[in-house]
């Protein structure tokens, strides 16, 4: 059953305000990296790491409810494209910051490790790397990425900023199908008058 456009309307408002504080909860990361803290803590890195899951899940079920074209009013349809391909953005630009922010806890992991003075195993290895992707090469991980913590802070506030400015276009594009979709509602009661 298609949904009536004033559903519509309200799907777009609830994920509206969903993505404003998703503005605001990403300043929040950018103050956590980039304030001038000297250390940051694990608990600094979970909560940037539950801030992004919470992106991507109101990414993935904005995108799902749009994408369904049997459920959306007819005109909805022709116009929705620049928002889903807005979307995907968001997705893939969270995939690289999870991943970014995983592998920067996971090297201030390894630097505490070192500071102990422990020497590393195979099995400490796949504890500490056990949220990066390709943790079965770590030793390979462990000689390459460890010495570039202030590149991958680097590239973590230019990521940060990237899916801030992606939120916005998403905030832009609802926006834009509102106005259309207004549009449309008026001329159609145009037309109704008119054939009356």
């Amino acid at each position: 059953m298609r949904q009536e456009l004033t559903e519509f309307f309200d799907l777009l408002f609830k994920f509206n305000a969903v993505i404003n504080d998703t503005q605001k909860e990403l300043q929040t990361i950018d103050i956590l990296f980039f304030s001038r803290q000297p250390v940051l803590s694990p608990n600094d890195f979970e909560k940037a790491l539950e801030c992004l899951d919470r992106i991507d899940e109101w990414s993935r079920q904005f995108h799902s409810s749009i994408r369904q074209s049997i459920q959306l009013p007819l005109v909805v349809i022709p116009l929705r494209l620049p928002l889903l391909m807005t979307l995907l953005d968001v997705q893939a630009q969270v995939a690289k910051l999870k991943y970014l922010v995983t592998l920067q806890r996971e090297v201030m992991l390894w630097n505490d490790v070192q500071r102990e003075g422990v020497k590393l195993s195979p099995d400490l290895a796949s504890e500490l790397f056990c949220y990066v992707p390709f943790h079965n090469i770590w030793y390979s991980i462990m000689w390459s990425s460890f010495y570039l913590t202030v590149e991958r802070l680097v590239a973590i506030q230019q990521g940060v900023e990237k899916l801030r400015l992606h939120c916005e276009e998403v905030l832009e594009q609802i926006d834009i199908l509102m106005e259309k979709l207004r549009y449309e509602r008026h001329r159609a009661r145009f037309d109704k008058r008119v054939l009356i």
